[in-house]
């Protein structure tokens, strides 16, 4: 079965709409105000009390680079594979209606398969952190309250609550499917019948990016049909957006008094590594 054929994908939007979210036969519904500020109770009490003494995720990063097993600059690798992925995207995006894109494609696969190996070296000691304790404790909470059940195997229940949880790429599908579209336009920015600050994962992933494609659309300049379909042309277009905004930006920071045609090249004071890296990629646009 096609995970986004036309009636599955109508079969997400009907489920959002009864504020639920389900998994084979288990299924969950949204939590309530009071119920969602006592797990953010839950949460606040098993960090400040921390009973089994745990280390935190900086601390795990700091034995994985003592004892070898983690590069220590390998918050400089994951960014770099970021601006890779980065470029990457854009490549695609300028090069759609000139030459075969596979071949780029691929090439980011093995991008992200990259990126992807280096958070997980970092976070190889994540599970026995106190954040992971306090994530999975109140994950089991939630799970608990939200199962339309009685919920007698709460391990095998929390695999179903992830397994329920849509991709990016699902949640692309169905903000761009005419259904949801319908009820997106009329109803929005909240169409379900429930508060927006009670709204489950799922459903706030797809007014988010449904919020982006109204951007897309309504842009002084909107992408090409098929460039909004390929969700990989599409970020490339969203990146050079993004980047000839800070351009513009930048220069307006600089001032008018330097004419770009007198000075080729402009020197830009910057205060960190991270705004090196905004004029570095404004460079390149």
């Amino acid at each position: 079965m096609n995970w986004d054929s036309p009636r599955i994908l109508q079969c997400h939007v009907y489920e959002m709409l009864e504020n639920k979210m389900s998994c084979g036969a288990h299924t969950f519904r949204n939590l309530s105000t009071s119920e969602l500020l006592g797990l953010s109770q839950l949460e606040c009490e098993l960090y400040d009390t921390n009973a089994h003494d745990l280390i935190d995720s900086d601390q795990a990063i700091f034995i994985l680079k003592q004892r070898g097993q983690c590069p220590m600059d390998i918050d400089t690798k994951i960014k770099l594979a970021e601006s890779e992925i980065e470029t990457a995207k854009v490549d695609i995006y300028k090069s759609f209606f000139i030459t075969n894109i596979q071949p780029k494609k691929n090439k980011l696969q093995q991008l992200k398969k990259r990126h992807l190996q280096l958070i997980e070296k970092k976070n190889s000691l994540y599970h026995l952190t106190l954040e992971a304790h306090v994530t999975s404790c109140v994950l089991q909470e939630r799970v608990r309250i939200a199962y339309l059940g009685n919920p007698i195997d709460l391990r095998n229940l929390v695999i179903s609550y992830n397994s329920a949880l849509f991709n990016e790429t699902l949640v692309r599908r169905i903000a761009t499917f005419p259904q949801w579209q319908y009820v997106w336009r009329a109803e929005k920015p909240n169409p379900f019948d429930c508060h927006s600050g009670c709204l489950n994962e799922n459903q706030k992933f797809v007014c988010s990016l449904s919020q982006m494609y109204d951007n897309v659309y309504e842009s002084s300049e909107p992408p090409h049909p098929d460039i909004i379909e390929d969700d990989d042309a599409l970020d490339g277009w969203f990146i050079v957006k993004r980047r000839e905004a800070r351009k513009s930006q930048m220069d307006n920071t600089v001032g008018s008094n330097f004419s770009s045609q007198d000075h080729p090249h402009r020197f830009v004071p910057v205060q960190n590594q991270e705004e090196a890296q905004k004029v570095y990629e404004l460079n390149r646009t």
